[in-house]
């Protein structure tokens, strides 16, 4: 099973919105250092802001996460 999040789906999700990883981590409270960590694969992110950026997206967190969205599908 994958603990962390796909290292592009994140920035995919950025860049489809056109923002920066300041504008994200504007918005989520963040530092943008840490919201490219992120999106490198370089840092594990906590469940907390998993949930921030799920709603700030717009997507449920198994699809940041690269899981399967239904139990059938695994």
């Amino acid at each position: 099973m994958q603990s962390e999040l796909p290292p592009n789906r994140l920035k995919e999700l950025r860049e489809a919105r056109g923002w920066k990883p300041y504008n994200v981590a504007h918005m989520i409270g963040a530092d943008p250092s840490t919201v490219y960590r992120w999106e490198t694969g370089q840092s594990k992110m906590p469940d907390r802001m998993k949930l921030k950026l799920a709603d700030l997206y717009g997507v449920t967190i198994a699809y940041m996460m690269g899981w399967p969205e239904h139990a059938d599908a695994a």
